[in-house]
């Protein structure tokens, strides 16, 4: 929103009172922009990347996807959160093949149980995002910062996957 009113404003201005210093400052003031978009971009990722972070493999009618996401563990159950794709989603909920990457550890799993976010309990929920902010702490505030920029994308939900004690292949 503050770069639609700052490119108003300038486009205003430039409408207005045209200078030759029209030029530069729209350079200088989209360079700032720009950098200011990067720098968030860069400290949201590496704060995400600081805590325990797994690659969740689905296997979904389009092919292989790929997702780096946080992971927490209640009485020996691994969960997931994934603010996931619609078809990934829909995949997960189908019981799709499903491979975690601890590390550098494939660990696939034969046994998992896949939640919509929005059709579970509140206090499932809250379990949940308790659980998160317990392991992760000042990490969640990135997640806000990022989409107080960005936005939350309108084609996807939130899935929740827990893996038993057990539940991988070996």
């Amino acid at each position: 929103m503050a770069g639609l009113l700052l490119g108003a404003g300038l486009l205003l201005k430039f409408w207005i009172r045209p200078a030759q210093t029209d030029l530069p400052l729209s350079l200088t003031i989209s360079t700032v922009w720009a950098l200011a978009w990067a720098g968030i971009f860069y400290y949201v990722i590496s704060i995400w990347e600081t805590g325990e972070v797994v690659e969740l493999i689905v296997e979904t009618p389009s092919g292989s996807h790929t997702a780096r996401t946080w992971i927490m563990e209640d009485s020996g159950v691994l969960i997931l959160y994934y603010d996931s794709p619609m078809l990934v989603a829909e995949a997960l909920l189908a019981g799709a093949p499903l491979v975690v990457m601890r590390g550098h550890t494939p660990l696939p799993f034969v046994r998992y149980t896949a939640l919509r976010v929005d059709d579970m309990p509140e206090a499932e929920v809250r379990e949940v995002l308790d659980l998160m902010s317990k392991k992760y702490a000042e990490r969640n505030s990135a997640a806000d910062v990022f989409y107080g920029f960005l936005g939350r994308s309108r084609d996807r939900t939130g899935v929740v996957v827990e893996i038993p004690s057990g539940g991988n292949g070996a």
